[in-house]
Order: C-alpha cells, then sequence, then structure tokens
C-alpha cells in the first residue's frame, strides 16, 4: 500500500504560527468581535435574519446560507450592527472569501 511521503516542519515553524495565533486572539478588536458575537441580541438577530434569507446572497451562488456579513463591518459601524439592509445572508465559502476583501486596504 503506498504511504505518504513525509514533510519537515520545523518545531520552531510551528512555535512562530502558535505565537501569532495567540497574539491575533488577544488583540482587542478581537475581543471586541468575540463580546459582540456572543450576546444574545445578536444570536437572537441572527437567527431570525437566517430565517428570513435562507440561500446565499453572494452572485451566482445557490448554497442554503449560514453566515450573516456585515456589509459595513460592526467594528466601523456599529450602528448598524442590527439593521437588515447592512447584512448579508452567505454560505462559509462566500462569506470567507467577503471577509477577506473587507480586511484588504
Amino acid at each position: 500500500m503506498p504511504q505518504a511521503i513525509p514533510t519537515h516542519r520545523s518545531t520552531a515553524h510551528a512555535a512562530i504560527r502558535q505565537e501569532t495565533a495567540r497574539q491575533h486572539d488577544r488583540s482587542p478588536a478581537r475581543r471586541e468581535a468575540h463580546a459582540f458575537y456572543c450576546t444574545a441580541r445578536w444570536k437572537r438577530y441572527r437567527r431570525w435574519f437566517l430565517a428570513r434569507h435562507p440561500m446565499c446572497e453572494a452572485k451566482g451562488c445557490d448554497e442554503p446560507a449560514t453566515e450573516v456579513h456585515h456589509r459595513e463591518p460592526v467594528r466601523k459601524r456599529p450602528d448598524l450592527a442590527f439593521v437588515e439592509a447592512n447584512c448579508e445572508a452567505n454560505c462559509r465559502p462566500c462569506h470567507s472569501r467577503e471577509t477577506i476583501k473587507g480586511a484588504r486596504p
């Protein structure tokens, strides 16, 4: 039976990745976002929004929606966090794509 070719990853590489992840998780922006998305109000709104918009709204996609994307990020416009016109129903791959696009300057 064929075996996979072993790959070498130094322990230094793993340590750097772990430290980078730790720093990301400790960032004030990350903590603030986590606090918002863990609220009961957000969870209720998310359930309501996905029930009202069950399919992904990204162009050319016909998958069921599982994520709610904020067109204007909550960190920039918290007043629009619960405004339906600022939200878009997405499947996970489309939401990831939109989030990455929004993170670029």
